[in-house]
């Protein structure tokens, strides 16, 4: 029943994302694009905010809400319905064959990492989330990817900024959720890139104590694949590299010592 509902919820989020236009980021690349498109940079302060424990914090009210907002744009049968609810029962199971229970609930309702469709499920939280901010912030140029969102705001005051931080954590706290915010950034490293307002530049990103892992030469691997690598690796860091001194800076802190 999950590779049945998830079928359904690729193309539901489809026609959303093509009705609704905002912008629910698939990549990096995506992202990029959005970031090289806006005017005035300088002019402008991020809001990054992230949602805290995004697939178990999911309710059956929020779904029900997301799906019902979905049929503005879309078509959806009862019979449709039926089999996303039922892909959302989950029972777990400890090494004594006892039931683990979730929390605050007396259901087997669940939205679990790792599903056929929880990814699925999420995208249509998601878009129903961005849509809301649009509509309720008036934030246009906001999106998210999975559970980071950001967005991008003139210039704010302190007092501004802690206003929209409220506002946001309220709008969350209405789905269920919660977030952290950090607001009036003018530089961020989001996914696997760092983008500056201040220089309208951007560069790789890799978060602390990821080192990269390398093959020796002599490991088994077929040559077809080894032989791959330094250009895909180059490719990469290229397509994270707003120019030629940012790649080569990048390239060389990949460099093996």
């Amino acid at each position: 029943m999950g590779k049945v509902s998830k079928h359904m919820m690729d193309r539901i989020n489809e026609d959303l994302r093509q009705a609704t236009k905002v912008n629910q980021w698939r990549n990096t690349t995506s992202v990029l694009k959005w970031f090289k498109d806006l005017p005035n940079k300088h002019e402008l302060t991020f809001i990054v905010f992230d949602i805290i424990d995004f697939y178990p914090s999911i309710s059956e009210i929020l779904l029900y809400e997301a799906l019902t907002w979905a049929k503005q744009f879309t078509k959806i049968t009862e019979a449709m319905l039926e089999a996303i609810k039922h892909a959302r029962k989950s029972l777990l199971y400890d090494n004594t064959g006892r039931p683990w229970l979730k929390k605050d609930t007396n259901n087997a309702f669940d939205v679990t990492m790792g599903s056929y469709d929880g990814a699925e499920i999420c995208e249509l939280i998601g878009l129903y989330i961005l849509s809301t901010l649009q509509s309720k912030l008036h934030i246009e140029n906001v999106g998210l990817y999975r559970d980071d969102g950001l967005a991008v705001l003139r210039s704010l005051s302190g007092r501004q900024a802690d206003r929209v931080r409220k506002q946001l954590a309220e709008i969350f706290g209405n789905f269920g959720l919660r977030i952290t915010v950090e607001t009036n950034l003018k530089a961020v490293n989001y996914l696997d890139v760092n983008l500056n307002l201040i220089t309208g530049k951007y560069k790789p990103y890799r978060k602390p104590n990821n080192e990269p892992t390398y093959i020796n030469a002599q490991s088994n691997h077929p040559p077809s694949i080894t032989k791959q690598i330094p250009t895909s690796i180059s490719k990469r860091i290229s397509s994270l590299s707003s120019d030629k001194d940012t790649f080569d800076q990048a390239a060389h802190s990949t460099e093996k010592p």
